[in-house]
């Protein structure tokens, strides 16, 4: 059996899916046309409680032009150093938004104060303008963990305080909102600006989409133009995505169920331990003795596919696509692998 848990980008359209893009209406959404990219960003906008919403090719543009829209050249944005937007974005706010990115080492996903007070410049001729603080729900380096919610409002308010704006990196954040019980709104309300995937557990082709006010989200329509994101006829795009947030959001809690079962088979296992916490639909571990690369050998020739590299351990990744029967061979694999 072959079961790739590399990533939950790897879903596949349902046949319902597929028939919901195959009836959208379709347009030019560069003209404002499309009436179905329309009526997906209509729907973000209300059930983020947010002015307005953007769809995007990826995640990445997304926060891109986040940042963009709420900083300019020679500001600074704080975030942690384990964040997606330093660690695998290719260092884009330097190029497209002309910022420094101050990367801290931020605890369960969050700074605290002290860290925040110590980041943030006193103005001087030397310094770069500390503008915008960017955090990550759920947080990817950390093995999809949930920050603590009232540690989150507190970081957002003392950030708001000091006169900083906020993005949330919430490319899995309905991962956050299912297993957790807080509202995407709860969420939405403490930033300026919220981005989420379409393409990982919410289980569509592509797509992200970016909620703001009416400022930043027009800003942010004006420099994707710029950066060749204009969309032509993205009619069936949205309405895969429409689909995915009428039918996709509640069944997330079956990822979160398989990844406890591959955590509790980790947890059993003498030689292996279990990296971070295990909150939403990851599962990082590694082995207690031995090399890594020769143990994701192992997993990969019995046909378990993962990713290691970018996270120095073991990570699987549960999606839309993975059943019971995948987990229990994977579960069967992971208790008889020989480590040495």
């Amino acid at each position: 059996m072959l079961v790739d848990l590399r990533s939950d980008v790897l879903t596949k359209a349902t046949p319902e899916m597929k028939e919901a893009m195959m009836s959208a209406s379709m347009g030019d959404d560069v003209f404002r046309d499309d009436p179905t990219t329309e009526l997906l960003q209509k729907k973000v906008a209300e059930i983020t409680g947010k002015d307005m919403a953007l769809f995007v090719v990826s995640g990445t543009m997304a926060n891109q032009l986040a940042i963009a829209s709420l900083t300019h050249p020679h500001d600074e944005v704080i975030l942690d150093v384990k964040s997606h937007i330093f660690q695998f974005e290719q260092g884009a706010p330097a190029v497209i938004s002309g910022v420094q990115l101050r990367p801290e080492p931020f605890i369960e996903a969050l700074p605290d104060e002290q860290m925040l007070e110590y980041a943030i410049r006193f103005p001087d001729v030397h310094h770069p303008i500390s503008r915008m603080l960017c955090l990550e729900v759920t947080h990817n380096y950390n093995g999809g963990m949930i920050p603590d919610f009232e540690k989150l409002r507190d970081v957002c308010q003392k950030a708001r305080d000091r006169g900083l704006k906020i993005h949330i990196d919430g490319a899995r954040i309905w991962n956050a909102v299912v297993a957790s019980g807080t509202p995407i709104t709860e969420y939405a309300c403490l930033c300026d600006s919220m981005m989420f995937c379409l393409s990982k557990g919410l289980g569509t082709p592509i797509g992200s989409i970016l909620a703001g006010n009416e400022d930043t989200i027009e800003r942010a329509r004006y420099l994707r133009k710029g950066i060749g994101g204009g969309w032509r006829q993205p009619g069936m795009l949205a309405a895969a995505a429409v689909y995915a947030l009428d039918h996709n959001i509640d069944r997330l809690a079956e990822d979160h169920r398989r990844a406890q079962m591959l955590a509790e088979a980790v947890n059993r296992h003498p030689d292996l331990e279990i990296v971070g916490r295990v909150d939403t639909n990851m599962v990082f571990f590694r082995p207690k003795k031995g090399d890594l690369e020769t143990y994701s050998n192992k997993l990969t020739a019995r046909g378990i596919l993962h990713d290691w590299q970018h996270f120095k351990a073991i990570r699987l990744v549960t999606y839309l696509g993975i059943n019971d029967a995948m987990i229990e061979y994977c579960i069967e694999e992971i208790q008889t692998i020989p480590l040495f």
